[in-house]
């Protein structure tokens, strides 16, 4: 590994070689850590990525996780600003292709297509919220940065005030596609309960024209003396011709209040 000409706290070492790290300003006598992780799409899912700093009025150094070693920046604040502005480039278009997915998502849904909406939605959802949760964050760090360094030598107040107005625009755009996902899901909600009330509201008519029926025959179902039509030799055929006439009654009305209903 390079040799740093200033000495790295064994805690801020820790930080730097953990790939987890959430974005952080941590300051040393000798050099101010900076730490952002921001979100990219890699093989369709969000993944946060740490990009760890070591930087002093004079020089920077960026540790590079492939080779596990330090890089030297030579402008300093310059390269640095480089680095970070294609960093915050890749977030923005992560953030462009969540929303593409979240339209065709969209349009599919309306047009009838999505199968598991729930589970579809859910994934979507984690997906914006982790890439809101990185961006926020990332962003206050990167405002602390420019606080702490403003008055630097040298600082690119102008430029650094430039990603962090990418950033902020990434975490309003992120805000705006948990809204949509939040719209989609209202839209679904209602849709399946009109489906449900609908089900429900024919199973009650259903049930009102078949109780009557069920009613007459479990009464005629009685085996006890003296019921009606028992001496008659026609009385089976009476009671089946009251049962259909009753149907089609209750059919009818049914039929009425139902187109009665929809029209209203």
């Amino acid at each position: 590994m390079m040799q740093l000409p200033f000495e790295v706290h064994k805690l801020h070492l820790e930080d730097i070689l953990n790939p987890e790290h959430p974005s952080s300003l941590a300051h040393q006598e000798n050099y101010t850590l900076l730490i952002l992780r921001l979100p990219l799409y890699e093989n369709e899912e969000v993944r946060g990525f740490s990009y760890p700093f070591l930087i002093n009025q004079n020089t920077s150094y960026f540790y590079d996780r492939e080779k596990q070693d330090f890089f030297h920046l030579e402008d300093n604040f310059q390269t640095l600003y480089r680095m970070l502005d294609h960093f915050v480039d890749l977030v923005i278009e992560s953030i462009n292709q969540a929303h593409e997915t979240i339209e065709q998502y969209e349009e599919q849904f309306h047009s009838s297509t999505v199968r598991h909406f729930l589970r579809e939605w859910h994934v979507q959802k984690k997906e914006m919220l982790r890439i809101h949760r990185l961006v926020s964050q990332a962003a206050r760090t990167m405002l602390e940065f420019i606080n702490a360094f403003k008055l630097s030598p040298h600082f690119l107040s102008n430029e650094f005030h430039d990603i962090l107005e990418h950033l902020e625009r990434s975490e309003r755009s992120s805000q705006a596609a948990l809204l949509k996902l939040d719209q989609l899901y209202s839209f679904y909600a209602l849709t399946t309960n009109e489906k449900i009330n609908k089900s429900i509201f024919t199973l009650t008519i259903l049930s009102a024209i078949f109780l009557p029926l069920n009613l007459i025959v479990g009464f005629f179902g009685m085996n006890t003396g003296g019921m009606f039509f028992a001496a008659s030799p026609s009385g089976t055929a009476s009671v089946m011709g009251g049962m259909v006439f009753l149907s089609l009654v209750l059919s009818t009305l049914g039929f009425v209040y139902l187109r009665k209903k929809r029209s209203s």
